[in-house]
């Protein structure tokens, strides 16, 4: 499909006939004597098919979306684990027992694990981890300390 059009006052003409004066003057070429700009000219523009992907492209391909889908679900998994840490410590705030401090201590250690094991395999990275594990420490430390 071509689209051709006047790009007179369009923003692409604001911005390239400064540019274009200057490049005129850099070359040594000079403006029209009586000083106005010449008629905007036509630009053709077309849109050219993508051309067929090479089979290594392909193979990328394939191996980018079986990654970012490998990724997802480790990162579904902090999420996860976190939302449930979460959970027992609004349970914790609620009723604070033994047992409800058990449970959100067991949480606390499976956001750990799981922080620990996405930076191992590259799906976070080192200080990601950090501190989404730093953030659920300090809740389960002002939960704990003040009890």
């Amino acid at each position: 499909m071509a689209r051709v059009g006047r790009l007179y006052g369009s923003r692409a003409t604001r911005i390239a006939a400064p540019a274009a004066v200057a490049m005129a003057a850099m070359s040594g070429l000079e403006q029209p004597a009586d000083g106005q700009a010449e008629e905007p000219m036509m630009v053709a523009m077309f849109a050219v098919a993508a051309a067929k992907k090479k089979l290594s492209q392909r193979r990328r391909d394939r191996q980018h979306e079986r990654n970012r889908q490998y990724n997802q679900q480790w990162k579904s998994q902090v999420r996860t684990y976190t939302r449930r840490f979460l959970e027992a410590m609004a349970k914790y705030d609620k009723v604070p027992t033994p047992e409800n401090q058990a449970v959100m201590k067991q949480e606390l250690t499976n956001v750990y694990q799981v922080c620990d094991k996405c930076t191992v395999k590259g799906v976070l990275h080192k200080n990601t981890a950090a501190r989404r594990k730093a953030r659920v420490g300090r809740l389960y430390g002002s939960r704990v300390t003040r009890s």
